[in-house]
């Protein structure tokens, strides 16, 4: 215990309570993204592709960010379906794209919604992928701003915006019917190395509901490399919690559950990366939402403010760890 609370106190030391107004988000603000993304969006309906062509457009349109699409095809239970996971790449100081030896932080949420009739899924992950494009419209200039990028830890060089196609299962979940969109990424970045530069992988999903709590879950087979990795990482997002949230002076109010373990891995998109070792940081609450899986889960149903606070504690983590 000693060793976690030194680690949380020198995160602490170095974190400025005041949270750069330029990287933070408005309830309004977040409100705002997320509405293009909140409609009936399953692979292969116009939804979908409405969706994933709007997450294109407006990445594409931020200072600094590359953006390309991994797109391939899977057999399901409705049959072959085309899926497109979208990445959108910005590189740090002189971070070269043929060079070895990068450091990546990878922010991560899925884009498609549920087959269900009428689910426009805002906590599943309409407000997830509007964290990220949130992300995208602000560090981007913040980089461009910075004369210069001093990574604290790891070093970080490039930061990459993953929306994930495909999360949810077309019948039942099973391990072939799921995860489409991220098990491809994982198999193809293991294959040509980017995996292995992956400081932390940061997957959002549910995010919205009522007084979110989020627990460290390991991965069974998670080494204690991996696990260092994803401990500190979840310690620092609780220390920047206390840091830009000074309200949250009660433990059992925090977002941010440092003291405690969650019930178990959940099955999400974090999975086939920690199948491969790469350290994840799975963002999700639990118990989840009362709206999950429902007709309910709108943007009606979303508490704003605590969404708002949640996104605000990724960007400033995320701007923290990559030295602006």
């Amino acid at each position: 215990m000693a060793p976690l609370i030194l680690l949380l106190l020198t995160f602490l030391a170095t974190t400025d309570a005041r949270s750069d107004r330029a990287i933070s988000v408005s309830p309004a603000r977040l409100a705002e993204l997320s509405e293009p993304l909140a409609i009936v969006r399953q692979v292969g309906t116009s939804g979908h592709r409405r969706v994933r062509n709007h997450l294109v457009e407006f990445l594409s349109r931020q200072p600094g960010w590359q953006v390309e699409l991994d797109t391939f095809h899977a057999e399901t239970p409705i049959g072959r379906q085309r899926f497109d996971n979208i990445i959108a790449t910005l590189r740090l100081n002189d971070a070269q794209s043929g060079s070895s030896g990068h450091r990546r932080l990878v922010l991560a949420a899925h884009y498609d919604s549920k087959l269900l009739p009428g689910f426009v899924g805002a906590t599943d992950s309409a407000v997830p992928c509007a964290v990220l494009l949130r992300a995208a419209e602000t560090i981007g200039r913040a980089v461009a701003r910075a004369s210069r990028l001093s990574p604290p830890g790891p070093g970080i060089d490039i930061l990459q915006l993953v929306f994930f196609d495909g999360e949810e299962a077309f019948k039942e979940w099973t391990r072939t019917d799921s995860l489409y969109g991220s098990r491809h990424l994982a198999q193809k970045w293991a294959q040509d190395g980017t995996a292995q530069q992956i400081e932390a992988l940061v997957l959002l999903d549910l995010i919205g509901g009522r007084n979110p709590k989020f627990y460290y879950n390991p991965h069974p087979s998670s080494d204690e490399r991996v696990i260092d990795t994803e401990m500190r990482m979840f310690i620092q997002l609780g220390a920047t919690e206390a840091a830009i949230l000074p309200d949250s002076d009660e433990p059992d109010s925090d977002y941010f559950q440092l003291m405690k373990i969650g019930s178990g891995t959940v099955q999400d998109d974090q999975l086939p990366f920690q199948e491969i070792g790469v350290p994840t940081v799975h963002l999700i609450p639990q118990p989840f939402p009362a709206v999950w899986h429902t007709p309910a889960d709108t943007l009606e149903a979303i508490e704003w403010d605590q969404a708002a606070d949640l996104a605000n504690i990724v960007l400033f983590w995320t701007a923290q760890t990559i030295g602006l």
